[in-house]
């Protein structure tokens, strides 16, 4: 498993510890909105996204919106257009991100159109504060996706559509957010000890995410 992940990570250019192994980028895009989305949104915090990409990357964030909603934290989802020939509408994201946007959630190429979504000039319109979750399902056989460049925070990616088995898939973390996500799943392995006043983290920083998410 780990010479595994040291080949996809040299694939996506990116640390072998920052790759999570997932049942593919539906998986993948969940745990997005779960570990990171879940545990860092507060009352009035806004997520853009484009509601004609892929479903899978757009209903996580509704659902974690109905789940804060539940605890009195009321998240704004903003849509941000595309064009008719299918790229993004950069003047629709210029418009809609305000200094409350803390996630945009995006594909890199777009599952219907194919075209590349311009990345680079996303991260320059929404400035560095801003987490981006990026679906790279339809890019990752088809085009570099090289981590380090994209300068985002998650990339998102399926191993059926580069010829790898179904039912895998990859979540990259890049570190500067790697200390803010929490796991959804635990169990006998998890890094966590039964204190008396609920679970306390028991693991080094050095963790690896794999054994965190």
């Amino acid at each position: 498993i780990e010479e595994t992940r040291a080949k996809v990570a040299q694939f996506i250019n990116c640390e072998q510890k920052n790759l999570v192994f997932t049942s593919g980028a539906t998986d993948s895009l969940n745990l997005v909105a779960l570990t990171y989305g879940l545990n860092n949104l507060e009352d009035g915090d806004e997520i853009m996204l484009c509601p004609q990409d892929h479903k899978s990357a757009v209903l996580p964030w509704y659902n974690v919106q109905s789940m804060l909603a539940a605890q009195g934290k009321k998240i704004a989802i903003k849509h941000f257009a595309i064009h008719e020939v299918g790229d993004y509408d950069l003047r629709s994201i210029k418009e809609l991100v305000s200094p409350r946007t803390k996630v945009l959630a995006m594909a890199h190429i777009h599952h219907v159109f194919g075209l590349d979504m311009e990345v680079s000039k996303i991260r320059e319109i929404v400035g560095p504060d801003v987490v981006i979750s990026l679906d790279c399902s339809q890019s990752v056989g088809h085009t570099k996706v090289d981590a380090k460049a994209l300068d985002v925070e998650f990339i998102s990616f399926s191993g059926h559509k580069m010829f790898a088995a179904p039912g895998t898939g990859g979540l990259y973390v890049n570190p500067r957010v790697a200390d803010k996500i929490k796991p959804i799943r635990l169990g006998g392995q998890s890094p966590f000890e039964i204190k008396d006043n609920g679970l306390e983290f028991s693991a080094s920083p050095t963790l690896s995410l794999h054994q965190l998410i």
